[in-house]
């Protein structure tokens, strides 16, 4: 009886070392692609941040070139950026 006990509570030891174990794994595994899902993020956002700069740049010169050639006067430029401001303030 004792020895079947000791088997029994041997067993339960070991499945519980094995849940553990399987715990273990899952959260490394978890950590792991979580990890790879923020380095991706990281680099998109690195890429959209760089991408707007050079949007901004790109729309500086329009804006400046429009101006020189008298396509459009300052006061009107800065109508449109207030015009814009407006609607990005409704929504």
């Amino acid at each position: 009886m004792s020895f079947l006990f000791i088997a029994m509570s041997n067993q339960r030891k070991q499945l519980e070392a094995q849940k553990k174990s399987r715990r273990r794994i899952r959260r490394k595994r978890r950590i792991r692609l979580k990890s790879k899902v923020d380095q991706e993020q990281d680099l998109l956002l690195e890429e959209l941040q760089q991408e707007n700069e050079e949007l901004q740049l790109c729309l500086g010169s329009l804006v400046q070139t429009l101006v020189k050639k008298g396509v459009l006067t300052e006061g009107e430029i800065e109508q449109i950026i207030e015009s814009a401001s407006e609607v990005e303030n409704d929504e």
